[in-house]
């Protein structure tokens, strides 16, 4: 492909991605007009910073403080009570869910320039992009109040960045990748392997260039960018967290005593012998109770589902019921999840048996980022769900990518491919909008 064809391809192919992922996301977006699956944890989370009310969440608060500053713009009203299958009382709700809707259809865009900058053909690194722009579950995530789209978006956000630095060494795009991946793992934990991920790659780059693990500017350059930079930015949103919580509420029976004396209207407040915890004091115990209360969910849930279940998509999640024709599944398409894992799993043979590397150069990031992202939840003995398998599925469908790329012409695969894709959507679109399904669709028992 030319120069110039280049440049018009690119265009063309971002403007396709961004026209039916957004699509997709905002198709029938107030529908259910009700609060439904996880909606009514992080919209009570985000409402009691209008109110002051202490909670406590497993998870860091930037995701329900995002949500927090976008409900204030949107004017959120928050004597709402968040409960299951309740009526919302205005359009606010759409409004708060087209912000996640919206980062899930940029998403497709991201893995597109990482596909490109990992050295794949515009056609190759166009398959990864599309899967997401239509993968029904990836799909049903960015379309309610949900917090695994910021996680995703911020991770594989900070990656593209650290592949710009390595590209032009410019220290913009490491600044960018350290503040990203602070994001990610801000809003889960799990978003931590991103920056491990990044780590791992760096230190690689390091020990085959040479030269520049000999200059002390480039290891100073990374610890704060790529450490300290971070460091600072997860601490800073409790600082904000526990400023905007200053009165008693729910979450106050899991912390301590001291703990709870700093919050208004709580019995151990009242208490003049009570000593005030310091910031720091009250950081380490928020963390070491986050940490341990995850540990502790190991009662079982309807739709939670082992780690080793994911790859083959054998138990989503039912997310809204509005009747015996009216459901809605976090579903992904099958063949975007069945082909994703035979790339992942050829990649993988094709690396540690036949050391082939006549793919494109980024198969070992991605082997690495699939592998970090799933395999560790095999230790995890908490409840789990299919959704953790999100960012391990995105870099299975980077790998079907490298596998496209090592055709010399993949154009009139890659256009068959992208249309069987929406083929199969298509099919399976009723159960991810809740709309009568026109034919059987839940094939396996595991599925219903």
């Amino acid at each position: 492909m030319t120069k110039c064809s280049s440049q018009i391809a690119v265009p063309l192919v971002v403007v396709v991605l961004l026209f039916f992922s957004l699509a997709a996301r905002f198709f029938q977006i107030g529908y259910p007009p009700d609060v439904v699956f996880d909606e009514v944890h992080w919209g009570r989370y985000f409402s009691s910073y209008f109110t002051g009310n202490y909670y406590f969440d497993i998870h860091p608060p930037l995701g329900k403080l995002i949500y927090a500053g976008w409900a204030y713009c949107l004017g959120f009203d928050p004597s709402f009570v968040f409960e299951s299958g309740a009526r919302y009382p205005g359009p606010w709700y759409i409004g708060l869910r087209a912000l996640p809707s919206l980062v899930g259809a940029i998403i497709p865009v991201v893995i597109f320039f990482l596909g490109r900058g990992l050295g794949m053909k515009i056609a190759s690194a166009f398959i990864p992009a599309w899967m997401i722009a239509l993968d029904g579950a990836l799909v049903e995530v960015s379309r309610f109040m949900l917090l695994d789209t910021f996680l995703l978006f911020f991770g594989f956000s900070a990656i593209l960045a650290h592949q710009q630095w390595l590209k032009d060494g410019r220290l913009w795009p490491l600044v960018l990748a350290g503040i990203l991946c602070a994001f990610s793992f801000s809003i889960k934990w799990t978003g931590l392997t991103f920056l491990f991920l990044i780590l791992l790659r760096q230190s690689f780059h390091l020990i085959v260039q040479k030269e520049s693990s000999r200059d002390r500017a480039s290891w100073a350059g990374l610890f704060v960018c790529l450490l300290l930079v971070p460091t600072i930015l997860y601490v800073s949103q409790f600082y904000l967290h526990f400023s905007l919580l200053t009165k008693s509420g729910l979450g106050d029976a899991f912390m301590s005593p001291a703990f709870q004396s700093t919050l208004s209207g709580n019995a151990f407040s009242l208490n003049p012998q009570s000593v005030s915890p310091t910031f720091w004091e009250k950081f380490i115990e928020i963390n070491r109770v986050m940490y341990s209360a995850s540990a502790g969910m190991t009662a079982g849930h309807p739709y939670g589902s082992v780690w080793y279940s994911w790859p083959l998509m054998l138990k989503p999640i039912y997310v809204w019921f509005g009747g015996v024709d009216k459901k809605i599944y976090m579903f992904g398409n099958p063949l975007i999840w069945w082909g994703s894992l035979v790339a992942a799993l050829a990649s993988l043979q094709s690396t540690l048996i036949f050391r082939s590397s006549r793919w494109a150069p980024g198969v070992g990031l991605l082997l690495a980022g699939w592998t970090l992202n799933w395999l560790p939840f095999a230790e995890i003995k908490r409840v789990m769900f299919i959704y953790h398998y999100f960012p391990s599925l995105i870099f299975s469908m980077l790998l079907v990518g490298s596998l496209i790329d090592s055709i010399r012409r993949p154009t009139l695969p890659v256009l068959l491919i992208a249309l069987l894709i929406l083929c199969v959507s298509l099919y399976y679109s009723p159960i991810s909008f809740g709309l009568a399904p026109p034919w059987p669709m839940l094939w396996m028992p595991s599925w219903t």
